[in-house]
């Protein structure tokens, strides 16, 4: 075995404690003292091809954007709040909720140090999320880099809940291609790799699979490997499948995509653009902001 990956995930080796458990009591304590931001949100549908898309306004976005791109002063994870600390992900890592959520536990899993979002993932980032998909299912997703739909330059994979996941369409078609050894779907207008991670049930193993996979995969879109030079990508991972899709802009027609747009799930700013997202189709949205190999 791989002696990175055979290491103790540290601190919390022996924990007793599920992470979901811990986040619930993050939850609790953070509602309580007023560390998450409260956010508004709508959710409206969008039918295109066969897939259901879920469009949500969220009124942070609008925000965020007047706000502009954050800069080294801006960095929230140095420190991070000590309200949003869920629980230590090993040496390099720790888990923590999203101060602004748009559904219940979303997490993220951050370096205790900066590492820039624009460097490739190792062994030990996804050794720090891997508990968490064995624990408890869900999807987790990394946004490489700002044109990648990042808001934040400090390293932060994210994850979200398996009941939240049974809403996003794209991920079930990744899936299905995944269990059918398929490299990539027919069914979608944008460039994307899918590489199938089942069949594991320890933590160690998938993170091992997931490190190799997202390694083939950035390689094989020329995000990676000899000759590759520095590219945006999204990537989405859950127990059963791994997807990377090449970015060449964030915004189209003024909607940031990041990589839950390609899960199937939009977020818009104001919410007059959910009939822009309808007009345009989702599908042509998330193609117009990909790139090929």
């Amino acid at each position: 075995m791989n002696d990175e990956f055979s290491q103790s995930r540290g601190q919390d080796a022996n924990a007793a404690v599920p992470i979901l458990t811990a986040a619930d009591a993050a939850l609790r304590r953070a509602s309580a003292s007023g560390a998450l931001q409260a956010i508004r949100t709508s959710l409206d549908w969008v039918d295109e091809a066969g897939f259901r898309f879920p469009v949500r306004w969220v009124d942070a976005l609008e925000r965020k954007r007047k706000s502009g791109p954050p800069g080294p002063a801006s960095n929230p994870f140095l420190p991070w709040d000590p309200e949003l600390e869920v629980a230590p992900a090993g040496p390099d890592h720790v888990v923590l909720l999203n101060k602004f959520p748009v559904m219940d536990r979303h997490l993220l899993v951050i370096t205790r140090g900066f590492v820039s979002q624009d460097a490739p993932l190792g062994p030990s980032d996804f050794r720090a999320i891997a508990p968490l998909l064995a624990e408890s299912g869900g999807l987790a997703f990394y946004n490489g880099g700002r044109t990648a739909g990042a808001s934040q330059p400090h390293r932060h994979l994210q994850w979200i809940p398996s009941d939240d996941v049974t809403r996003l369409p794209l991920l079930a078609e990744y899936e299905q291609c995944a269990h059918a050894a398929m490299a990539s779907s027919p069914r979608l207008p944008f460039c994307h790799r899918i590489a199938n991670c089942g069949g594991l049930a320890s933590a160690d193993a998938m993170a091992q699979r997931f490190h190799a996979s997202y390694l083939e995969l950035c390689e094989q879109l020329g995000i990676l490997g000899a000759g590759a030079l520095p590219a945006a990508y999204n990537l989405l991972f859950t127990s059963d499948a791994m997807i990377v899709v090449p970015r060449a802009r964030e915004c189209v027609e003024e909607i940031s995509l990041n990589a839950l747009g390609f899960a199937g799930s939009l977020f818009v700013p104001r919410p007059e653009m959910i009939d822009r997202v309808r007009r345009r189709g989702p599908l042509a949205l998330l193609a117009a902001a990909t790139r090929s190999p």
